[in-house]
């Protein structure tokens, strides 16, 4: 599979292999898409260095967990047939200059089902050459608004209403809180672009937004804009970044005797939690306002399902074990329905896909759209939630 249009160029990939399957020196049908062994080589384009690294590593742990299990029964139904699993990663670093790379590469691979990029500014970056490939491109994590006006680019992953309106819902609920301030990651393409809406929509339900801070991922530093929230008589200080910034914002709060509510916008795993917290009394009443991208509050609530893949990959399960779990999940449904093992038949049996074909093999809870579809435009529907640290016990469900 090449480009519609251009020459791309090769550079380096991290390759996975699942269940050791050797495919150098196999032939492909004439599709490209199964080799004559019957192996469907899968690609994800996924940080698997630098800051975004650890949601890499377990977004790849996670998906081949999934391809061991259909491996061990034949492979996975698709075109009528079973058909084993390969996965290739392709390691952006998070960045979207090694998205860019990374991408030509597969191309240059003619890789024919992508899972990724995973984050927003990386998907963005790559949105034009997703709609240029002759590719099925799946987004598990991405939140960022765009990709998906490709007819070729279907998203499982919650859009970024589902981390903005819980808050919103949290602060009607709590006519107490007057007076917030945001800190919002400059680097992360969907917060930025809803930053204008989302104040709106705090001050439509009865509170007023006093600051409007901004950083960017990497940053250490947080104690100036610390100090100003701690001097501005904030109720609400809602942390619009990913979870590494967060969590020093919540430190330096901490060591600078605030106690201002947070409320983080970014989902972090019990275990990483006590990984960055030693002592986790310091996060104890924090508050989180995303969808269920991980396991945490849906092992709380005792859900089997999570508990199970809790028990099999342990930390490797990572903040977005949910999304990605779903995300695979989805992604063999819509094989399974389709009819002959090409893009075009994967593409149109996603579509075709309903929320009741799916309700029994998901972690979330995906809304039928019209026409009891899970897709509509190629994107899901589901709600966030506001969830809550409790020393002791984790995250949990906010009541």
């Amino acid at each position: 599979m090449k480009l519609r249009t251009g020459k791309s160029r090769a550079v380096l990939a991290i390759t996975g292999l699942v269940a050791s399957l050797a495919l150098a020196g196999c032939g492909s049908d004439e599709d490209g898409l199964v080799s004559e062994d019957g192996v469907l080589e899968i690609a994800t384009i996924a940080p698997m260095s630098g800051p975004s690294a650890v949601y890499g590593e377990s977004m790849v742990a996670m998906i081949e967990h999934l391809f061991d299990e259909v491996n061990e029964d034949g492979g996975v139904e698709f075109g009528g047939e079973k058909r084993e699993l390969a996965l290739k990663v392709y390691n952006d670093e998070g960045t979207p200059q090694g998205a860019q790379a990374v991408t030509r590469d597969a191309m240059d691979d003619e890789q024919q089902v992508i899972i990724g990029p995973f984050n927003s500014g990386s998907a963005s970056a790559v949105q034009s050459t997703m709609g240029q490939s002759e590719a099925f491109w799946l987004l598990n994590a991405a939140i960022v608004d765009g990709p998906t006006k490709n007819d070729n680019v279907f998203r499982t992953a919650a859009r970024i209403q589902a981390y903005n309106e819980p808050t919103i819902e949290w602060i009607k609920a709590h006519p107490e809180i007057k007076r917030v301030a945001t800190i919002t990651d400059q680097t992360h393409t969907a917060m930025m672009s809803s930053q204008e809406q989302f104040v709106a929509d705090v001050e439509a339900a009865g509170a007023e937004v006093v600051l409007e801070q901004s950083a960017k991922l990497g940053d250490t530093e947080f104690r100036a804009p610390v100090s100003e929230v701690m001097k501005s008589d904030i109720d609400l200080y809602v942390l619009r970044m990913n979870p590494t910034e967060s969590g020093l914002i919540t430190k330096q709060m901490d060591e600078l005797g605030g106690d201002v509510q947070l409320i983080w916008s970014a989902a972090l795993t019990n275990s990483d939690t006590e990984v960055m917290f030693p002592d986790t009394s310091v996060v104890d009443g924090v508050l989180r306002s995303t969808p269920a991208t991980g396991l945490d509050t849906l092992i709380a609530d005792g859900n089997p399902m999570a508990q199970a893949l809790q028990e099999a990959l342990g930390d490797q399960t990572g903040g977005y074990g949910a999304f990605t779990h779903d995300t695979i999940r989805i992604l063999f449904k819509g094989m399974e329905k389709a009819e002959e093992a090409t893009v075009e038949s994967l593409i149109a049996a996603m579509g075709a896909l309903t929320a009741d074909e799916v309700a029994d093999v998901t972690l979330n809870d995906y809304s039928a759209q019209d026409g009891g579809l899970v897709f509509k435009d190629r994107e899901v529907e589901f709600d966030g939630e506001v969830a809550i640290y409790r020393d002791g016990q984790g995250w949990v469900r906010a009541e």
